[in-house]
């Protein structure tokens, strides 16, 4: 088996090490996937109840109701497609940073696995701006 050696770069200064790293890291997985995904996922449910509270005062009731009912059902699907890719795209790299920055020794650890979900975990992150329009595409006639 070949050895390789693989050479990390720090992006914070190897003096504040580790609790400067590890609040940068935790601080932007809360600021930029934890809480925007509760924040998305609250409103989401809120949207779901909303539509089945409507549905059920509407049944059977004239044909307009019905039609925007389909019409906001429609939209709560194109929002649910956004949130699951959304968390499906950012996750891996947010995964990497934490197990990276908290892992006591990351360089002894560090190895081909890591390296190429760290890889993936960046072209999934770049990946979400190109599988937005693409999912909406596939969801809605209207964009079409």
């Amino acid at each position: 088996k070949k050895e390789h050696t693989i050479y990390v770069c720090y992006p914070f200064p190897h003096h504040l090490w580790p609790w400067y790293p590890r609040l940068v890291v935790l601080t932007k997985f809360l600021l930029l996937y934890g809480i925007p995904l509760i924040l998305i996922g609250s409103f989401y449910v809120l949207i779901a109840w909303h539509l089945i509270r409507s549905s059920r005062n509407n049944l059977g009731q004239n044909p307009s109701h019905v039609k925007q009912l389909r019409s906001r059902t429609k939209v709560a699907k194109i929002v649910l497609n956004f949130v699951v890719i959304f968390a499906v795209c950012f996750f891996p790299s947010h995964i990497f940073l934490i197990w990276y920055y908290f892992d006591e020794n990351p360089n002894d650890h560090y190895n081909e696995y890591w390296h190429c979900f760290k890889i993936i975990g960046y072209v999934l992150t770049f990946a979400n701006s190109c599988l937005n329009p693409i999912a909406l595409y596939f969801i809605s006639s209207v964009f079409r």
